[in-house]
């Protein structure tokens, strides 16, 4: 995927790879800091752009102050400001909500992050990585609770329900990379740690099997013949079917594309 906003200026770009981008100007590279701030927290900044802002943006006190800043071990989020208030892109009131809201995750615990951080992996298509990150939540929602001075039953069902819906959450991820079978495994392991419908109905979305009511049972199958009528408009779906209409051989070529 590649982004193109205001001119072109890099005369190659700088790779974003959880959000699987070629930046190209500091308008772009500022404009995917404001819109994906915690994922840049997570990734950027680094001496690898430092170095792009320096030789390719030709914005060499910019990369220099971001370097000193790295080996005076400030974070992520005070360099991010310093890019987003250099670069020309962001109006004076905007820049200001944004740092406020860089330094607000910086209270967040470390579960927190990784959750939030897995939500916008998953939004942004990066799947692998997104699971990854739910399942680094997990691990650490366990060792919050196991770290906690309070367990009594209200604490653990809470703990629970949060544990169940980060299972559908990884589901979710698995159901996007077609692998049925371990979203059904996590979607039993949902259900198994806090009985819920949300793990229900996903099961029943894949086999059709699941403890619903009737009425919920026919919403879904609505829902499903739904999605399906209008997968059907697609572009992408046209093209499969396309494919289908053509000889064997071209149909076996075109397919292995």
């Amino acid at each position: 995927m590649a982004l193109l906003l205001c001119r072109q200026t890099a005369s190659r770009p700088f790779y974003l790879s959880k959000l699987n981008i070629n930046i190209w100007s500091e308008q772009e590279l500022c404009y995917c800091i404001y819109n994906n701030p915690l994922l840049c927290m997570q990734s950027l900044p680094d001496e690898g752009m430092f170095s792009w802002i320096s030789d390719e943006l030709k914005m060499k006190k910019l990369a220099d102050r971001l370097l000193m800043m790295t080996r005076a071990g400030e974070g992520a989020d005070a360099m991010l400001s310093e890019i987003v208030q250099e670069c020309n892109y962001l109006d004076a009131q905007e820049k200001a909500a944004f740092i406020k809201k860089l330094s607000e995750f910086k209270d967040l615990s470390g579960y927190d992050m990784s959750y939030m951080e897995g939500r916008a992996l998953f939004d942004s298509g990066n799947y692998n990585a997104a699971f990854k990150c739910f399942s680094e939540a997990v691990r650490r929602l366990e060792s919050d609770y196991r770290h906690s001075s309070k367990k009594d039953d209200a604490e653990l069902k809470n703990h629970n329900e949060i544990k169940a819906d980060l299972y559908c959450d990884m589901a979710a991820v698995k159901m996007q990379m077609f692998d049925e079978e371990s979203a059904e495994r996590l979607l039993e392991l949902s259900v198994e740690t806090f009985y819920n419908d949300r793990a229900l109905r996903m099961r029943y979305l894949i086999d059709k099997k699941g403890d619903l009511p009737e009425d919920e049972l026919n919403k879904l199958d609505e829902l499903v013949m739904k999605a399906k009528e209008n997968a059907r408009e697609t572009k992408a779906y046209r093209d499969v079917e396309a494919i289908f209409e053509l000889d064997t051989d071209s149909m076996l070529k075109e397919a292995g594309k």
